[in-house]
């Protein structure tokens, strides 16, 4: 999951055995109150007790982390798995592994090692 995040303000060369990774989800109540929307709520992603920053999140006021509920939708959308069964996560995860994704420019092996 760090991989396909990707957050801007930590660095990685792997993943630690039995890392955690929450998301929180909180909201305004003196914005839901006058404003009431979707712009009223904030998604922090804490990596090991790091809160992180993500590409295209404007972030808090505070320390630049985390993301307006609407920029993570964004965000997420914009890195979700498009391949074959896309809708269907458990079919897609379950594929058959061939050589020839090696060759396949949107492989995650050179999206991800090579970028």
């Amino acid at each position: 999951m760090m991989v396909w995040l990707n957050p801007t303000n930590y660095e990685m060369d792997f993943v630690l055995f039995a890392s955690t990774v929450f998301f929180e989800l909180s909201y305004s109540k003196s914005c839901l109150a006058l404003t009431p929307g979707e712009g009223c709520f904030h998604v922090d992603i804490v990596y090991n007790g790091v809160k992180l920053a993500l590409n295209g999140c404007q972030g808090s006021a505070v320390d630049g982390t985390g993301c307006s509920y609407p920029d993570f939708v964004a965000y997420m959308l914009s890195i979700w798995y498009t391949g074959p069964d896309q809708n269907n996560l458990d079919k897609a995860c379950s594929q058959t592994y061939s050589a020839s994704d090696d060759t396949n420019p949107d492989s995650l092996f050179d999206k991800f090692i090579f970028a």
